[in-house]
C-alpha cells in the first residue's frame, strides 16, 4: 500500500505593482535634473507653495525649462505634449493647472521652436477649494502621446515620451 504524503500550500501574497493609477510609463527624474525623450528637454527648476488670492486655495507652483532638443522646428503643441501637466500629491490626490496659468502657457506651448531654443515657464496648479490638510507634491506630470503627433514632427528616441519629475528628490 503506498503512503501519499500532503503539504500544506504556501500562499504568498502577491507585492502590489508600485505607482497605482497615476504609474505610466514615462522618462524620469528629480527637481532640477534634465530629462530627454529624444525631442523635448524638460526640467523643473522650482517648486513653491502658492496661494489663490480672494479664495485662498492653496496651491502649488511650477517653473519649467524647456528647450527643444530635436534636429527640426517643432513645436509642443504638434508634437503630441499635453497641455500644462498634472500634480500628483501624496496623498495621491491631483491638482490640474489653473485656467488663467493654462493661458498664458500656450504662447510657448503653441510656438515653433528652433533646435536648441526654449522657453521657462511658470504653471499654477490650485485645488478646487479649501481642503482640510494639504497634501505634499510628489510628481509633476507632463503626458507625451506619441501617436498625438504631426506627420512631419520629430519622432521620440524612448519607448515612454512622458515626463514624470519626482518633486521630493
Amino acid at each position: 500500500m503506498g503512503v501519499l504524503a500532503l503539504s500544506a500550500a504556501v500562499v504568498v501574497a502577491a507585492t502590489p505593482p508600485p505607482g497605482g493609477s497615476h504609474q505610466l510609463g514615462a522618462v524620469e527624474g528629480c527637481t532640477n535634473q534634465w530629462l530627454f525623450n529624444g525631442v523635448w528637454r524638460l526640467r523643473v527648476v522650482k517648486l513653491e507653495p502658492i496661494t489663490k488670492e480672494l479664495v485662498n486655495y492653496p496651491g502649488y507652483a511650477v517653473t519649467l525649462e524647456v528647450r527643444n532638443g530635436a534636429k527640426k522646428t517643432t513645436s509642443m503643441a504638434y508634437s503630441g505634449v499635453s497641455d500644462g501637466g498634472t500634480i500628483v500629491l501624496d496623498d495621491g490626490n491631483t491638482l490640474d493647472q489653473e485656467t488663467d496659468s493654462q493661458i498664458a502657457w500656450h504662447t510657448p506651448y503653441f510656438k515653433d521652436l528652433l533646435p536648441s531654443a526654449g522657453f521657462t515657464q511658470t504653471l499654477k496648479f490650485y485645488y478646487p477649494n479649501v481642503p482640510t490638510t494639504v497634501g505634499k507634491p510628489q510628481k509633476y506630470i507632463l503626458e507625451v502621446d506619441p501617436k498625438k503627433e504631426g506627420t512631419t514632427a520629430p519622432r521620440y528616441t524612448t519607448k515612454d515620451p512622458t515626463f514624470r519629475v519626482n518633486l521630493a528628490c
